[in-house]
């Protein structure tokens, strides 16, 4: 952790902020959310993705 900030509030909060030994296992939790997010959470209704370009046209209500 670089940010002084995020170091204080680990403080506060009773933890040490410390760097990986190796940095490329950083990427075991992130993958998996990855994972989840673009191969089962798709699918559902009122999904939207995170890139504005790829997410589908919202279907606009008529009113009555």
């Amino acid at each position: 952790m670089r940010s002084k900030h995020l170091k204080a509030i680990g403080k506060k909060l009773g933890f040490k902020c410390e760097p990986r030994d190796r940095p490329p296992e950083g990427g075991i939790v992130e993958r998996l959310f990855g994972t989840i997010n673009t191969q089962v959470l798709k699918d559902l209704p009122g999904y939207t993705g995170s890139n504005v370009q790829e997410r589908p046209k919202m279907q606009r209500k008529k009113r009555v």
